[in-house]
Formats: C-alpha cells, structure tokens, sequence
C-alpha cells in the first residue's frame, strides 16, 4: 500500500472518530439539560387557593365569594335580595335575587318566562336544603329554587372568564347557608310594602335556625 492511502485511509478514520465523538458529546449534553431541569418542573410551586370571603343578608342568608370580587347591592324595596357579584378584572358576573312568590316550584317558574331547556341543559341541583333547577344559558347558567314563598335566582354569566366565574359560581353554591335575619320585626316584605298589607308576610326560609 502506497504512502497516500495509508494518509487518505488515516484521514477517513480521524474524520469518522471527530464525527462519534461530536455526536456522543451532543448527547451528553441534552442529558446533562434534561437532568437539569427536571428538578424545577417537580419543585414548580402549586397556585395557592384565593381567599374566601362572607357575605350575609338582613333577609336571613349568607354565602362565600373569591376576595378578588366584591359585592354590590342594588336598593330593590319590592325584593328581598338584589346582589350583583363583580371583578374589577374579569368580564362577566354573578347575580342573585330573592323575591316573594305564589308559585309553587321552580319549573312553574321557568315555564312562566318562557325557559323551556332541552334535558341535557337542565339539571337537579342543591343549594342549603332547598332543591333547585340548573340551566345551561348561552355564554353561563342559571340556578332556580322556591323555598317558602321566596323565589331564588341566580345567574351566571362568564363571558371571557369561564373557569373564574364557573368556580365562584361553585363556591357560591357549596357555602350558601341560611341564618337568622337581622332585620327588625318593624320591617316590611316586599309584598307587604308594594301593596299595603301588614307585616306577616316575613319570610323564615325553610331549613333556617333560630336560636334563642
């Protein structure tokens, strides 16, 4: 063999032998990285829960709601409760409203305001002990109860913010309590107030504790 292809055969070897060798390194290195960085997506810390606030009504109710919303009452003499549940951050929000009634159900309800859902829209649904109607609206929900004269409706409307206000809305729903009113005897309903009549219209919501 020639002195020239023992140099081209020397020159292949070294050329293949920098090849492996850059090679082995590249993968070296991707597994040094991989190391590296599995430490910090098992340590990546879990969002703390937000803070719960309470809200109570005079009417004889109380539930919770995210600190990062806030509460606003409109002043309705012909309702019990008139709240709005808003964010300064997010779009959407959260309404309830508690009125008098001579109806005896929720779906009597519905079917006065022309909500007529299909069944895979509505469901059978609990808030404290009161059993309640759930309905699918386009862009939220609706809950709807009737409790001892009292109609309940809530209305849930996320916009852009669906798993925010969907988790109000969850927190609303698991918290709502009845409690004893604060309101003085003295105090007229609704009904009592628009029409004339006297004050033995108060509503005790059923499931409500009074302590003496």
């Amino acid at each position: 063999m020639d002195k020239n292809k023992i140099l081209l055969l020397g020159g292949i070897v070294l050329v293949v032998g920098l090849l492996l060798g850059f090679v082995y390194l590249i993968f070296q290195n991707n597994q040094f990285n991989k190391t590296e960085q599995e430490p910090e997506i098992a340590n990546s810390p879990t969002p703390s829960p937000i803070p719960l606030e309470t809200y109570q009504n005079p009417s004889g109710f109380e539930f919770q709601y995210p600190q990062t919303f806030y509460i606003d009452e409109r002043d309705n003499p012909k309702v019990y409760a008139d709240i709005l549940i808003l964010s300064d951050s997010l779009s959407g929000q959260m309404s309830i409203k508690v009125t008098d009634t001579k109806l005896e159900n929720a779906n009597e309800w519905l079917k006065q305001e022309s909500i007529l859902p299909k069944a895979n829209e509505r469901s059978q649904i609990l808030f404290a002990d009161i059993d309640a109607v759930q309905v699918a609206t386009p862009g939220g929900m609706m809950a709807v109860a009737v409790d001892q004269g009292a109609l309940f409706v809530i209305r849930l409307d996320w916009m852009k913010d669906k798993v925010a206000w969907q988790k109000a809305y969850e927190n609303f729903l698991s918290t709502f309590a009845f409690i004893a009113p604060t309101k003085s005897k003295t105090q007229q309903s609704p009904a009592s107030s628009s029409t004339g009549g006297d004050n033995s219209l108060d509503i005790i919501f059923e499931g409500e504790e009074i302590i003496e």
